[in-house]
């Protein structure tokens, strides 16, 4: 009878030698156990390891390293090493149905505002506040300083009043100068109702982000201002180009007060 070896470093092996039933076949030795460990372990340190590769790792060692181990053996060794990591699930999380973006239906239907920050050539930050009637994409103001407060957008928004009807509705983010007591009190008093977008929702004003890269790419990116005095006197000249001689493609190709 051939005499059988065991080897302590397999679990398995020593647990069916202590029931008198262990069997070692001859190309499963020791140290093809332990080339085995070796081979596991460079698989996974090469970077191409995942959780629930056992199968992966079977087929790898049978068919590119030529070891003839089953894939019992090769999890069991797997499982040994602690590779056998568990799946986690990915964790969904029940976010609000997104609001439909509300189309205008006329002038002063819906203001949008937003706020677009950038630097002066001293590396001073700015604030630059816009605010757009939605319906024709037409620039209402911007305003620029270094703080631009709740009081700020209200005079602002005053300023508009004055040569224009108020809106139904403005639309912003949830920025403290819009959640402000003060600014949703002016906005009680002037009948005109805020309609705040979601948090972390910006495609739902999506007017005014549009009108931002415009802003970005066509007036802030172009300049490297030194005082507050030169950005002011910028925006507002640009303002002017935009509404009157800026083609765009919601106004059939022509600015928003080409026809007005």
């Amino acid at each position: 009878m051939q005499n059988r070896e065991i080897y302590l470093n397999d679990p398995l092996e020593n647990e069916l030698a202590n029931n008198g039933v262990a069997e070692v076949k001859d190309d499963q030795s020791q140290e093809s156990l332990t080339t085995l460990r070796y081979e596991l372990n460079t698989f996974v340190c090469d970077g191409a390891y995942a959780a629930g590769m056992d199968k992966i790792l079977s087929t790898y060692i049978r068919n590119v390293k030529g070891f003839q181990f089953n894939h019992k053996r090769v999890y069991r060794i797997y499982c040994e090493l602690a590779l056998n990591l568990r799946i986690k699930p990915k964790r969904r999380i029940k976010r609000p149905v997104p609001e439909v973006l509300k189309e205008p239906e006329h002038t002063n239907d819906i203001w949008s505002l937003d706020f677009m920050h950038d630097q002066m050539s001293d590396g001073q930050s700015y604030r630059l506040l816009n605010v757009i009637d939605d319906y024709k994409r037409e620039g209402l103001a911007m305003e620029a300083d270094l703080s631009l407060p709740a009081s700020r957008v209200i005079r602002t928004l005053n300023q508009i009043l004055e040569y224009r009807l108020p809106p139904n509705t403005i639309r912003c983010d949830n920025g403290p100068e819009f959640t402000s007591h003060e600014f949703q009190n002016w906005a009680v008093q002037k009948g005109i109702r805020i309609e705040y977008i979601q948090p972390g929702k910006p495609q739902q004003n999506a007017y005014i982000e549009r009108y931002n890269r415009t802003v970005r790419y066509g007036l802030l990116n172009q300049y490297l201002f030194n005082n507050l005095n030169d950005i002011q006197d910028y925006a507002t000249r640009w303002l002017w180009f935009y509404n009157h001689e800026r083609p765009h493609q919601a106004n059939g190709g022509k600015p928003p007060l080409m026809n007005i």
